[in-house]
């Protein structure tokens, strides 16, 4: 759902769809709109979240050795580029960094500097950054 999701605006048409497409049902709606919102104005992600934010939902980068990759959110501000990976599940920080440096190095290839990096565990909305 979160690759549908601009800001706070678009929430209840994404859970809309997921609806109409199968993927959620109806008695799940109410507490999956609940954690969106909490991620959405999460203190350390809300700014990513703004309406008319420059940002890319799962977007291909093709690497310069030919590696498809699909970061979940990528932010552009003018003075810092922001990589958003959602996960479920265990924490696992060293491997999911791996996966973020990845993005990084392709971002780096493309010209852009100063990336932060933010891995989100949904299930509890832990929320860990690295620059």
């Amino acid at each position: 759902l979160l690759s549908k999701i601009k800001d706070k605006s678009q929430v209840k048409t994404a859970l809309q769809l997921a609806l109409l497409e199968g993927i959620l049902v109806e008695n799940e709606k109410d507490k999956l709109e609940k954690l969106i919102i909490e991620l959405i104005e999460h203190p350390e992600l809300n700014l990513y979240f703004l309406p008319n934010v420059n940002c890319k939902l799962e977007s291909e980068i093709i690497t310069a050795t030919g590696e498809l990759l699909r970061p979940d959110r990528i932010v552009f501000n003018s003075n810092e580029t922001i990589i958003i990976d959602y996960k479920t599940g265990k924490e696992n920080n060293l491997l999911y960094f791996k996966q973020l440096i990845n993005y990084q190095n392709a971002l780096i290839e493309m010209g852009y500097k100063n990336i932060k990096k933010i891995l989100v565990y949904t299930d509890n909305l832990t929320v860990v950054t690295q620059q």
